[in-house]
């Protein structure tokens, strides 16, 4: 009777390591991207964990797209001003203190703009229903990607 189950032990050996090995390769962030950013599919067969996961990834991704755009020199986005040196006098009232205080917090609040215009197209692309199948997703990223340009990057990237 044994002799009669080791080809299938054999057969299921080769099938379960063929699935080992698609398994890890799925650990790669590039087919995260690439499922996540396709329409068809976007975060929805991921589990809780992989689809926070994949979410910080395209978050990531976006940022860094996003970034160095501005970086190239985009119109759009400036250069952060240089820090100026506090100066302590004792002419300073505690107005003027918060007053400079106000001043710096607002040039980290124009940097982390960035994170949130393109959070909230992560998450207005992730909170659509999925595209059919049978429809394009170079079609769904030429005609969204006014509404979604840093995904459009990252996806045409």
């Amino acid at each position: 009777m044994t002799t009669l189950l080791t080809p299938f032990e054999q057969l299921t050996r080769e099938i379960s390591s063929h699935l080992a090995t698609t398994a890890d390769s799925f650990s790669e962030p590039l087919y995260y991207l690439a499922t996540i950013l396709d329409p068809r599919y976007k975060d929805r067969y991921f589990d809780t964990v992989t689809k926070l996961m994949a979410v910080n990834m395209l978050q990531m991704e976006v940022d860094k797209v996003t970034h160095s755009d501005s970086a190239t020199g985009t119109p759009d986005t400036e250069d952060p001003q240089e820090k100026k040196p506090r100066t302590f006098s004792t002419r300073q009232s505690l107005l003027d203190m918060h007053d400079e205080i106000l001043e710096e917090n607002s040039t980290v609040q124009q940097l982390a703009g960035l994170t949130s215009k393109t959070s909230v197209q992560v998450h207005g692309y992730l909170s659509e229903p999925p595209i059919p199948r049978n429809e394009s997703p170079l079609q769904y990223w030429k005609s969204n990607m006014s509404r979604f340009p840093a995904l459009a990057k990252a996806a045409r990237k």
